[in-house]
């Protein structure tokens, strides 16, 4: 895989890990009237470590099996799912574009 893709997936995984910060600040501080934003909460969380935990093992053991179309897939799913999301293919197409130029 191209250096350049490896860095924007990089700058995913670590996105991910600031959305899932944020994300379970708002958990440890809610209250119980919050019972369906918090189960959704917990959702987003699930799915955003669903999607990226094998995309960080990959990277982290230098491999080049990256699921991508499975990873993407899953992005998708999660921001259809939760409009609200970061939108990290828009994040990475980005990153990839900046590299090229």
């Amino acid at each position: 895989m191209e250096q350049n893709k490896i860095s924007a997936y990089q700058t995913l995984i670590y996105q991910a890990f600031l959305d899932i910060r944020v994300i379970a600040s708002k958990l440890a501080y809610s209250s119980i009237e919050d019972v369906e934003d918090t189960k959704r909460n917990g959702l987003l969380i699930f799915y955003l470590t669903n999607a990226f935990h094998n995309l960080a093992l990959s990277i982290a053991e230098g491999t080049n099996s990256i699921y991508e179309d499975d990873f993407w897939s899953r992005i998708k799913f999660i921001n259809e799912k939760f409009p609200e999301s970061t939108q990290y293919k828009d994040i990475f197409n980005q990153l990839i574009q900046n590299s090229d130029g």
